[in-house]
């Protein structure tokens, strides 16, 4: 007789992947794992090897993988391990902590505006003037395309971080052995979160269609020279501090490489200098290092959270003709702040390999080496510190020009303020539901993202990546008309 628990999940399989069909073949595949004492092999493979002739067989196909993966990872909640020298335990607050959050969960408003932009988009088509037509269905089919892929890319994203919620709830309940976190640390790089590079560039080629319909509108209104010129120079203008922005920014992860060598050059340096004259003292040193290195890790995160989903406030005036550039500053600073935590994430990583491959005669014989290496990386650091503030300027002396045009297009704005239209209005509403919308998914990847990331490197951090895992799958509840957080509350028995 199959269990309570077996059959609780069946009906959460049943109502997860029913909401959103998935044309497109799935390729997820995981490696041989062991939780507990349990030795499994676990594979879901849904590849063209398999014929799928239509949705509902690649939905039984994910439902079967699914169900195995589950009833497993149950199973290894009854076991009781008591011998594991490396075992890491979790007290009750972190399970109070995620039953707090999976019970508090509340509809995203950000989403559910987002949801409805097809809504907006027709109800534009049948208002907006005939000679709008062109952006708007460009907008609508590009829209159309674009949803599908993030439904089915989020449809499979949440299904494997629904199996990673469920197995890391029986392991924070019975403590979590170097083997636990081998098989979740390979669960979790099966994710596949490349749909919210189509979203954000859908974001930004959407957001010129809106601002030639808004211009459009504009000149309906006063339509002469000196307002065609200043719509022209502001478009200009843009595209310039677009493409300086991207300069900007891969300039950055260039210098941020670089700067990471630097930092694993000096590393190696130092525990090269004491391994000369103590193996173990020097060994000792790296650990402690690295425990210094991993303490930093929540006030490097900390620095990421202040701009994420930041540019959500409803458009005032001419609002959406800077959005562009208004959201360069919290793009650039969630991206630097990103970044950083990942530097320190690898500096970690390298560190961990030479402590767990410790070799003092190796580290002796690459001192000569790295003394060279450092000269040459710190000789690049100087050049690219230099190329670096050479874009900023070139991007503050743009973004001045585009302020200045933004001024005057404003005062033309207000002179004609108390005539606004609902067709205005109507735009604005477009405006801010690709803004909004697309924000909220795209924080909520990256917010995950961070967070396994930081897993990988220090599994204290597992509660964190659970909480980041079931607000995304929240998410996907509201945009697929899903029920998943329903049935993993059911599943886990929490009310």
């Amino acid at each position: 007789m199959r269990s309570l628990a077996s059959l609780l999940f069946s009906a959460f399989l049943c109502t997860t992947v029913t909401s959103t069909s998935i044309n497109e073949h799935i390729h997820l595949q995981h490696h041989k794992s062991k939780l507990g004492s349990t030795n499994r092999t676990l594979t879901w493979k849904l590849t063209r090897d398999h014929l799928l002739t239509d949705a509902t067989n690649a939905r039984q196909s994910i439902l079967q993988a699914l169900h195995g993966e589950v009833e497993s990872a149950m199973a290894d909640g009854n076991v009781i391990l008591n011998t594991d020298a490396h075992l890491l335990k979790f007290t009750r607050s972190h399970q109070d902590r995620i039953k707090t959050v999976i019970r508090e969960l509340q509809p995203d408003n950000g989403l559910l505006i987002f949801k409805r932009l097809s809504q907006v988009i027709s109800m534009a088509t049948g208002t907006l003037p005939k000679k709008l037509m062109p952006s708007l269905q460009r907008l609508s089919n590009s829209h159309s395309k674009t949803t599908k892929r993030v439904k089915d890319g989020l449809a499979v994203l949440s299904a494997v971080l629904s199996k990673f919620v469920i197995k890391s709830w029986w392991i924070i309940q019975r403590g979590m052995n170097r083997e636990d976190e081998d098989a979740l640390k390979t669960l979790t790089n099966q994710l596949n979160i490349t749909f919210k590079d189509e979203l954000a560039k859908f974001t930004e080629l959407s957001s010129k269609d809106i601002f030639n319909i808004y211009s459009q509108l504009f000149l309906e209104r006063i339509n002469n020279d000196e307002t065609q010129k200043l719509l022209e120079k502001r478009r200009s203008l843009d595209a310039d501090l677009s493409e300086q922005k991207a300069k900007l920014t891969n300039k950055y992860f260039e210098w941020s490489a670089n700067e990471g060598q630097i930092e694993y050059i000096k590393d190696l340096k130092r525990f090269n200098d004491l391994a000369i004259l103590n193996s173990k003292k020097a060994r000792l040193a790296m650990r402690t290092e690295l425990s210094r290195l991993k303490a930093q890790i929540p006030d490097y995160q900390a620095k990421v959270k202040p701009h994420s989903g930041n540019y959500t406030e409803e458009p005032q005036g001419i609002g959406l003709l800077s959005w562009n550039v208004q959201t360069f500053y919290i793009d650039t600073g969630e991206t630097i702040a990103r970044e950083n935590l990942n530097r320190l994430l690898n500096r970690i990583r390298f560190l961990e390999e030479k402590y767990k491959n410790w070799s003092s005669t190796r580290l002796i014989k690459q001192r000569r080496k790295t003394a060279s290496e450092l000269k040459k990386y710190e000789e690049r650091k100087v050049q690219l510190e230099h190329e670096q503030n050479e874009f900023q300027k070139q991007y503050n002396k743009t973004k001045q020009e585009f302020d200045t045009i933004i001024q005057q297009i404003d005062r033309l704005h207000l002179s004609i303020r108390p005539a606004d239209t609902d067709n205005t209005k109507l735009v604005h509403d477009l405006w801010y539901a690709l803004q909004t919308g697309s924000n909220t998914l795209i924080s909520a990847c990256n917010s995950i993202q961070n967070h396994l990331n930081i897993f990988d490197v220090d599994s204290k951090f597992l509660v964190d990546a659970v909480v980041d895992a079931l607000k995304l799958i929240n998410i996907t509840d509201e945009y697929n008309d899903s029920t998943m957080i329903k049935d993993i509350k059911r599943v886990l028995e929490i009310g």
